[in-house]
C-alpha cells in the first residue's frame, strides 16, 4: 500500500530519503504514523495486515519499520519474530498495549523500541531517529538531525474528526479552537484514534497513569466534564462526545457530525 509522501521539510539542499514502514490495521492511525513521519522528512509505505508487511519487508521495503501488534491475520509476538529474521532494520513497535509485561516481551523478542499509545509527534520522530543512528546509519541520521528539535512538536496532526496541535495543546474543530490541560488533551488524543470506537474507563486511566493506574476512579469523569465544556465553546461542538452506558465513551464519526449539522441548518 502506498502513501504518497510529503515532504515539507529538507535539510541542506538534499531532501531526507529514508523511507519507514507503516504496519497498522486501523486506516485512521495508520494515516496519523504515515503523516508524522512524513512532517520529519521520511518518504513512507504502507502495510494493514502482517501479511502485508511480511511481503513488503521480503522485498527489502522500508529503513525503520513501525510496527502495531494488534492485527487481524497474525500474532503480534510471532509477526515480530518474522520481521526480525527476515530483516536487522530498526523495528519499532508502536501499540495500546503499554504494560511493563508487553513492552518488555516485545523488546526481548526483537524490537528496538516500544512506544505506547497516544503518542507524541515529536517524541516518535526522536526515537526514529534514535534508531537509525544505532544502527549506523550516520548520513540519513546526520540529515535529520539538522532539523529543528521542536518543528515536529509544533505541527498539527488530524485525528478523528479533530486537528490536533500538541504544541499548545489545542484542538481545532469546525472552525473553531479550544486549548486544553495536558490531561484532558491525552484523553482527547485517545478516544479521536479509536475511529469512533468506545473507550473504557481503565483505557483512559492506563493513557493517564500507565502501569500505576487505578482499577476505579472518577477523576476521568471530571475530565470528561471539563472536556465537554470546552467543546461547547467550538461551534457543532455540543454533544460530540458520548457517554455510553456501563462501557465508556467515544466521539462522534464525521458522519454522525455532518448529519447533525444539516439537521439543525
Amino acid at each position: 500500500m502506498e502513501h504518497c509522501p510529503c515532504r515539507p521539510l529538507s535539510c541542506g539542499g538534499d531532501a531526507v530519503t529514508m523511507e519507514v514502514l507503516v504496519v497498522e490495521d486501523d486506516p485512521k492511525l495508520r494515516s496519523v504514523l504515515s503523516s508524522t513521519a512524513e512532517i520529519g522528512g521520511f518518504n513512507t509505505r504502507e502495510a494493514a495486515s502482517g501479511s502485508e508487511a511480511i511481503s513488503l519487508v521480503s522485498q527489502g521495503v522500508g529503513d525503520v519499520v513501525l510496527l502495531d501488534l494488534g492485527l487481524p491475520d497474525y500474532d503480534g509476538r510471532e509477526l515480530l519474530i518474522v520481521l526480525r529474521q527476515l530483516s536487522d532494520r530498526p523495528i519499532l513497535v508502536v501499540s495500546g498495549r503499554g504494560s511493563e509485561r508487553e513492552r518488555v516481551e516485545a523488546l526481548d523478542l526483537g524490537a528496538d523500541d516500544f512506544i505506547a499509545k497516544p503518542f507524541m509527534p515529536g517524541e516518535l520522530l526522536a526515537r526514529i531517529r534514535a534508531s537509525l543512528r544505532r544502527y549506523g546509519k550516520p548520513s540519513a541520521a546526520a540529515e535529520l538531525q539538522d532539523l529543528p528539535s521542536d518543528t515536529a512538536a509544533r505541527l498539527p496532526v488530524a485525528i478523528g474528526p479533530f486537528l490536533m496541535d500538541p504544541f499548545d495543546q489545542s484542538v481545532s474543530f469546525n472552525g473553531g479552537k479550544a486549548r486544553f490541560s495536558e490531561a484532558e488533551y491525552r484523553i482527547l488524543g485517545v478516544l479521536a484514534a479509536a475511529s469512533q470506537g468506545i473507550v473504557s474507563r481503565a483505557e483512559l486511566l492506563a493513557a493517564l497513569y500507565g502501569d500505576h493506574a487505578p482499577s476505579a476512579s472518577k477523576i476521568v469523569d471530571v475530565y470528561i466534564s471539563r472536556i465537554r465544556a470546552k467543546l461547547r465553546a467550538i461551534p457543532g461542538g455540543q454533544n460530540i462526545l458520548l457517554t455510553v452506558p456501563s462501557s465508556g465513551w467515544r466521539l462522534l464519526a464525521p458522519s454522525e457530525i455532518a448529519l447533525k449539522a444539516g439537521r439543525h441548518e
